[in-house]
Protein backbone atom coordinates (compact mmCIF):
# COMPACT_ATOMS: atom_id res chain seq x y z
CA UNK A 1 0.00 0.00 0.00
CA UNK A 2 1.47 3.38 -0.74
CA UNK A 3 -1.01 5.65 1.15
CA UNK A 4 -1.57 5.57 4.86
CA UNK A 5 -4.76 5.51 6.62
CA UNK A 6 -6.71 2.52 8.36
CA UNK A 7 -5.73 -0.46 5.29
CA UNK A 8 -1.94 0.96 6.27
CA UNK A 9 -3.19 0.11 9.87
CA UNK A 10 -4.31 -3.45 9.43
CA UNK A 11 -1.50 -3.81 7.09
CA UNK A 12 0.84 -3.38 9.85
CA UNK A 13 -1.06 -5.31 12.28
CA UNK A 14 -0.92 -8.17 10.21
CA UNK A 15 2.99 -8.00 9.25
CA UNK A 16 3.33 -7.46 13.36
CA UNK A 17 1.56 -10.74 14.24
CA UNK A 18 3.03 -12.61 11.84
CA UNK A 19 6.06 -11.90 13.83
CA UNK A 20 4.92 -12.55 16.93
CA UNK A 21 4.66 -16.04 16.25
CA UNK A 22 6.78 -18.80 17.08
CA UNK A 23 8.05 -20.66 14.45
CA UNK A 24 7.11 -24.31 14.65
CA UNK A 25 11.13 -25.24 14.58
CA UNK A 26 13.98 -23.65 15.07
CA UNK A 27 15.41 -23.69 11.57
CA UNK A 28 11.90 -21.43 10.45
CA UNK A 29 11.82 -17.85 10.19
CA UNK A 30 9.02 -15.65 9.75
CA UNK A 31 9.75 -12.70 7.63
CA UNK A 32 7.73 -9.60 7.34
CA UNK A 33 9.14 -7.10 4.83
CA UNK A 34 8.20 -3.51 4.57
CA UNK A 35 10.01 -1.12 2.24
CA UNK A 36 9.25 2.37 1.19
CA UNK A 37 8.85 5.61 2.94
CA UNK A 38 6.36 4.06 5.27
CA UNK A 39 9.25 2.27 6.58
CA UNK A 40 11.04 4.99 7.16
CA UNK A 41 8.01 6.73 8.86
CA UNK A 42 7.71 4.00 11.13
CA UNK A 43 11.12 3.78 12.38
CA UNK A 44 12.47 7.39 11.81
CA UNK A 45 10.15 9.96 11.17
CA UNK A 46 7.63 9.60 13.84
CA UNK A 47 6.54 11.36 17.15
CA UNK A 48 6.70 9.66 20.53
CA UNK A 49 3.22 8.43 21.90
CA UNK A 50 1.51 7.67 18.20
CA UNK A 51 0.10 4.70 16.74
CA UNK A 52 3.73 4.34 14.74
CA UNK A 53 5.60 4.54 18.29
CA UNK A 54 3.46 1.88 19.09
CA UNK A 55 3.53 -0.26 16.56
CA UNK A 56 7.45 0.19 16.25
CA UNK A 57 7.34 -0.97 20.05
CA UNK A 58 5.54 -4.45 19.48
CA UNK A 59 7.97 -5.01 16.08
CA UNK A 60 10.78 -4.87 18.58
CA UNK A 61 9.12 -7.20 21.38
CA UNK A 62 8.34 -9.48 18.68
CA UNK A 63 12.12 -9.74 17.48
CA UNK A 64 13.30 -9.87 21.10
CA UNK A 65 10.66 -12.64 22.18
CA UNK A 66 11.18 -14.55 18.45
CA UNK A 67 14.81 -14.11 17.47
CA UNK A 68 14.57 -16.34 14.35
CA UNK A 69 11.87 -13.75 12.75
CA UNK A 70 13.08 -11.04 10.80
CA UNK A 71 11.46 -7.20 9.87
CA UNK A 72 12.75 -6.36 6.60
CA UNK A 73 13.62 -3.14 4.61
CA UNK A 74 15.02 -2.77 0.88
CA UNK A 75 18.54 -3.74 2.67
CA UNK A 76 17.78 -6.05 5.08
CA UNK A 77 16.37 -8.15 2.22
CA UNK A 78 19.45 -8.02 -0.15
CA UNK A 79 21.60 -8.73 2.94
CA UNK A 80 18.94 -12.11 3.99
CA UNK A 81 18.67 -13.04 0.77
CA UNK A 82 21.24 -12.20 -2.23
CA UNK A 83 23.87 -13.05 -0.58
Amino acid sequence: MNTGGGGQDKQNVEYIDLIKEKPPRNNYHFVSFLDGLYFNKLFINHKKDTKLSNQEKDIWLALKKNKNNYFINTAGFKKLFLK
